[in-house]
């Protein structure tokens, strides 16, 4: 909390004192004939002329004293910032709100007169101050000539802002890629930028100061145009526009949008500002093309395409996937992936989020209930990315696996039966891929030939289990006669397994 008084517009000031560039620590040579000329005035051995920041009081000029900076809360200063014309003090000792000020007592200050120095917009900047070392006061001529001092340091401080300003507008204008042009009342141009030109395609200077800012509006857009010109001259004041600008120079046309005001009041002036949107406007169309195309794909796609945030709530998603899961479009807008993920996957649904905000994309088989209730499979494959806000999200497009899950499982449970029953028949299967030349064995013929699970063979190793002076020729040949004439064969042979067992089969 501030222990110093403060006005009600302090953070309005503060921004005019930065506005003004008065929060530099440093001196300003020109404010010392101020100094001395109120140390003159009020024949006072102490002036000084201070910007006020938001904790210190800046002596920016001096007379009578060496000191460059002060804490607000250690000045009589302080006080004159609360008051609208002029602050005087004829005895400071008696002035109940500086007693405890102890850089007073210490420079033995008794007389007080100050004023604040206050902007066209009501902002106190700081103050011109005298003081004296015993009690007296100030004659009104006297208070009248340090009002006006006042006045005028708070002109020259204005001033020096608009020289500033001024010389940062002349360089905008240099060289500001918008067209700026100034015309009378009827449109005739007085001065362009070099911008304006530039955009324009015109070579010369001269072609265009003296001709009227119609010549250069494309024949389209010239009825318009003239419309807002003439609300410009009877008082509107300001239009804003787009319009296509023709140079008869370059034969070429540009769409700008245009700002423009009046200026009727003192020069009879219309300002022009313009921004060329020509590239700007051929993208926005392109990209609006390119949305409707998107669009056009998102809901006529056949899978389930969407988007959804990190949250899982679905933003978008197409016609299809919505009929697919049976949902209506209202009620798809409080649609969220965790209310259709089955509850034994919810912990999934985690694990998913951090691997597409690690990977910036994931793909898998994921389940998802339909609205009647029933379990639907799709084969998705998900990117992560940003929309127009910069907010992640995720796009999302996936395949009904349904069916197709639904007869793999069912083809498994055959498969487990099947191998089930071989078991219990003690019944083996083997396949030989002709063109890889690898052999597979079912898990039941390890079993039979009483090897290990991981036992991989080949033709050679299984032939070679079968009994060798009889047996093995069988085999053999007719294992050739398969690969090569395609011949089939049915014979009981004798096998020898891993560990030394005879064993008498049908093959």
């Amino acid at each position: 909390m501030k222990n110093f008084p403060i006005p009600t517009n302090e953070k309005q000031r503060l921004q005019a004192v930065y506005d003004y560039n008065l929060q530099e620590h440093d001196k300003d040579e020109e404010l010392e004939v101020f100094a001395n000329a109120a140390s003159l005035i009020c024949n006072a051995p102490i002036a000084l002329v201070s910007i006020f920041d938001e904790n210190y009081q800046v002596i920016k000029a001096n007379c009578g004293i060496e000191v460059d900076i002060v804490p607000r809360q250690q000045t009589i200063c302080q006080f004159s910032l609360m008051e609208e014309e002029i602050l005087v003090i004829d005895d400071v000792t008696k002035f109940e709100p500086a007693k405890n000020i102890a850089g007073v007592k210490a420079a033995n200050i008794q007389f007080y007169a100050g004023v604040p120095l206050i902007d066209d917009n009501g902002n106190v900047l700081g103050t011109l101050c005298v003081n004296d070392h015993y009690p007296r006061t100030l004659d009104e001529k006297q208070r009248n000539l340090l009002i006006q001092l006042g006045k005028n340091i708070t002109k020259l401080l204005v001033s020096k802002k608009r020289k500033k300003d001024a010389a940062y507008f002349q360089n905008i204008y240099k060289i500001s890629n918008n067209l700026i042009g100034v015309a009378d009342i009827n449109g005739v141009l007085k001065s362009i930028n070099p911008a304006f030109k530039e955009v324009l395609g015109i070579k010369d200077k001269k072609t265009i100061i003296t001709e009227n800012f119609l010549d250069f509006v494309s024949e389209k857009d010239k009825k318009k145009v003239n419309t807002y010109l003439s609300n410009l001259k009877n008082n509107t004041d300001s239009i804003n526009f787009k319009c296509l600008m023709y140079s008869p120079e370059s034969q070429e046309e540009k769409l700008v949008e245009w700002y423009t005001r009046s200026n009727l009041k003192i020069d009879n002036e219309i300002f022009f500002f313009g921004r060329d949107i020509t590239l700007e406007n051929s993208k926005k169309v392109e990209l609006e093309n390119s949305e409707r195309k998107f669009r056009n794909f998102f809901n006529s796609s056949l899978g389930l395409m969407t988007i959804h945030d990190l949250d899982g709530n679905i933003l978008s998603i197409n016609k299809k996937g919505l009929e697919s899961m049976g949902y209506s479009e209202n009620e798809a807008k409080d649609l969220n992936l965790k209310k259709i993920i089955p509850k034994s996957n919810q912990k999934e649904y985690q694990t998913y989020i951090e691997t597409i905000l690690s990977k910036k994309q994931d793909s898998g088989l994921m389940s998802l209930i339909k609205k009647d209730g029933s379990l639907t499979y799709w084969l998705y494959s998900n990117i992560l990315d940003k929309d127009n806000e910069g907010n992640p999200v995720v796009m999302s497009t996936a395949v009904d696996m349904t069916q197709r899950t639904l007869l793999e499982r069912d083809l498994n449970r055959v498969r487990q039966l099947l191998d089930h029953t071989y078991e219990v028949a003690n019944v083996g299967g083997w396949k030989y891929d002709l063109v890889k030349q690898k052999l597979i064995w079912a898990d039941i013929t390890k079993k039979i030939h009483e090897v290990e699970p991981d036992y991989e063979p080949n033709v050679e190793t299984a032939l070679n289990f079968y009994e060798a002076k009889s047996s093995y020729p069988k085999i053999k040949k007719a294992f050739k006669d398969a690969v090569e004439k395609g011949i089939g064969y049915d014979m009981e042979l004798q096998i020898v397994t891993q560990k030394g067992k005879n064993n008498l089969g049908k093959m």
